[in-house]
């Protein structure tokens, strides 16, 4: 056994879903994340050592139903902080500028859903804008240049 056979990293488990492969990311806290990128969205969720929350991966299979759900508050604050900014606002829906980039799902029950959604401009400056959606409502609105 060699001296540095300790420093050794074995493969980061994986967990096969419907909705892709999750690998388990290192941390030394007792929560657990597995992420997963699909089409070019980047999706983390929560889990134990052994496997990602069911429940949390299936709500990564139904973003779209999610999203749309929120599409007309997503519409409205865009909206909003164009006009506070004094920026064009020749756009119907946040979809004709943005794009899905990021998920992260806290909860996911029928009675109660928490998650992070980030979107990234589709033009340059290439801004990002991440909000949180607790039960279907939008909160901490931020932009990151």
């Amino acid at each position: 056994m060699g001296l540095f056979t300790f420093l050794k990293r074995t493969p980061a488990p994986t967990f096969e879903t419907a909705y892709g492969v999750f690998t388990r990311q290192r941390s030394k806290s007792a929560e657990k994340f597995w992420t997963c990128t699909q089409n070019g969205i980047f999706y983390a969720v929560r889990g134990t050592e052994q496997a990602p929350f069911g429940d949390l991966v299936d709500f990564t299979g139904r973003l779209d139903m999610e999203l749309n759900s929120i599409e007309e508050p997503l519409n409205q604050r865009f909206r909003l902080l164009f006009e506070e900014a004094g920026l064009d606002v020749s756009f119907t829906s946040w979809k004709q500028r943005y794009k899905t980039e990021g998920v992260i799902v806290y909860a996911a029950t029928p009675e109660h859903t928490v998650w992070d959604v980030t979107f990234e401009e589709l033009n340059e400056p290439y801004a990002h804008f991440s909000t949180t959606v607790t039960n279907g409502q939008l909160s901490d609105f931020v932009m990151d240049l």
